[in-house]
């Protein structure tokens, strides 16, 4: 959406300066084919109505009404109390709205434009041309459409969430880490940091959260020995070999904890940086949708997390697709409201807040 946000901007200073020139080339010809004359003593009352002025003020009134139905379309969206309309019908009034109220933006750039060349064209006519109020109402009413276009946006918090922060999932850190944050979807992921190696094995420093590591049951200060029977010595060769191996795979682990030697069995996954790429990279929400799937519903996220992947996505009903079963398996849940700050509408937010308020309430 943030794309298309910028080429409707684009389209409109392009639109608005096109109507600009076009304006002064027609004034300038018109001062030519009748030069003026010695000023009369007094200005002569106005004769006509520039129809600069009436046109500037009739593009004005469209983009107010096109930002009034924008308004009346993203309230039937959220009122899904009152309405019960189905989530699809939702997401299209949502949609329609987001369309109607950007694509306002250019009858209102061109309503300026006819303002400013109204202007000039009454002033130079010598008190022949009158429309002062119109094109005065014009550049008004185009400002005024023009601010309530980007309200929404330019206070609401969550457009300013960065897509690409927090490494939680990824677990960078300054020890060595096992394929984190490799861009490649292809490349299985374990999830853990280690120290530099010894003649132990490898030790693990720490197990990221909800990742397979954790699952399958590592713990920091564990010895990795070996991977399905080969015997590990060194960090290079264990990366190497995952690096081999896709999400999805099962791998024996030789473990030696506190001197006592055991066999786990992990399921490799995809990072959480190259998920969220994949995410993004999709260009509408049921594709968003089916990355995630594939990902897995058991998929833990931090508070953070959940914020970057929901903020990639279009509509509010598909956010709360995704939140509903995350919060259940939410790495840090005393962070849980932060991820309100993604939502746009006031209704979702109230939901979110009572799923929370709910799994605070469930015992543990």
């Amino acid at each position: 959406m943030d794309r298309t946000v910028g080429v409707v901007l684009t389209l409109c200073m392009a639109f608005g300066t096109v109507l600009a020139i076009v304006a002064m080339l027609l004034e300038q010809d018109r001062k030519k084919r009748n030069p003026a004359s010695e000023p009369p003593a007094s200005p002569p009352q106005p004769s006509r109505t520039s129809p600069l002025a009436g046109f500037g003020f009739f593009l004005a009134l469209v983009a107010i009404l096109m930002v009034t139905a924008s308004g009346i379309l993203s309230a039937c969206a959220s009122m899904n109390e009152i309405t019960r309309v189905p989530d699809s019908v939702r997401a299209a009034l949502d949609l329609a709205a987001k369309i109607a109220r950007y694509v306002s933006l250019l009858p209102a750039v061109g309503a300026v434009a006819m303002a400013l060349a109204a202007r000039g064209s009454i002033q130079e006519s010598g008190g022949r041309l009158g429309g002062k109020a119109l094109y005065r109402s014009a550049f008004f009413l185009s400002m005024l459409s023009g601010l309530l276009a980007f309200k929404d946006h330019a206070l609401d918090p969550a457009g300013w969430v960065a897509v690409g922060g927090a490494g939680g999932a990824g677990g960078a850190g300054s020890m060595m880490s096992v394929n984190i944050g490799n861009p490649d979807p292809d490349q299985g992921w374990l999830g853990i940091e280690s120290a530099p190696p010894d003649p132990r094995g490898v030790r693990i420093v720490r197990v990221t959260p909800g990742s397979p590591a954790e699952r399958a049951g590592l713990q920091a200060g564990d010895y990795l020995v070996d991977l399905d029977g080969t015997r590990l010595t060194e960090d290079a060769p264990l990366r190497q070999r995952l690096g081999g191996l896709k999400p999805g795979t099962s791998v024996k682990l030789g473990v030696l904890r506190e001197g006592v030697s055991s066999v786990l069995t992990a399921e490799l996954g995809t990072p959480f940086s190259t998920l969220l790429k994949m995410v993004t990279d999709e260009s509408n929400d049921d594709g968003r949708l089916l990355v995630l799937k594939a990902a897995g519903a058991e998929r833990r996220y931090t508070a953070a997390e959940l914020m970057q992947v929901c903020a990639a996505f279009d509509h509010d009903v598909n956010r709360l697709t995704v939140i509903e079963p995350a919060l259940r398996l939410l790495v840090d849940p005393q962070n849980a409201f932060q991820i309100l700050g993604c939502l746009d509408r006031p209704d979702s937010k109230r939901t979110v807040s009572d799923w929370i308020a709910a799994r605070a309430r469930s015992p543990k």
